[in-house]
């Protein structure tokens, strides 16, 4: 977590079980101007080639806007 910090990812830990509700989590999306985001559902069996989409998420990538990322585990 520190090594992502110095690189200026910005880091919150959220409950997953109220996540949606979150007023920490509506202020830093107001804050930086977090106007989109869309929540991705995936295991084994829920979608085809898992093993890929689940690689295709952690590599680095980039857009023309910050990218807001929740991952339960």
């Amino acid at each position: 977590v520190q090594h992502l910090k110095e690189l200026g990812v910005f880091i919150l830990k959220l409950h997953a079980h109220d996540w949606e509700h979150n007023a920490l989590l509506e202020k830093v999306k107001k804050d930086r101007g977090y106007n989109y985001w869309d929540v991705a559902t995936l295991g084994p069996g829920m979608i085809d080639e898992y093993e890929a989409k689940v690689k295709y998420f952690f590599t680095q990538h980039l857009h023309a806007h910050e990218e807001l990322k929740f991952i339960l585990g």
